[in-house]
């Protein structure tokens, strides 16, 4: 039997995974609601509800938006001590 696509799957979904922690503490660091983040990225405030639940689902169009605000050198607490991953 070939797994090999479940580890990918399983990897894709730690990368979004990490995405979207590294959007949360962008967010946190600026002091920016979920609707604050959507109007800065051009979303409509409706497409974050949920930004903070653990089981939050977004498109991937969505995470391109808001991936699209993060400076390159923006580093959450994590990857500045090595306990992450970096998106």
């Amino acid at each position: 039997m070939h797994i090999s696509w479940l580890c990918d799957e399983l990897a894709d979904m730690s990368d979004v995974d990490a995405v979207i922690n590294r959007i949360r503490a962008f967010a946190a660091a600026r002091g920016l609601s979920a609707s604050g983040l959507a109007l800065a990225a051009g979303l409509s405030p409706n497409a974050l509800r949920g930004f903070l639940r653990p089981n939050w689902s977004p498109r991937a169009s969505t995470l391109r938006k808001l991936t699209a605000l993060i400076p390159d050198d923006f580093e959450t607490g994590a990857e500045k001590t090595g306990h992450g991953a970096a998106a």
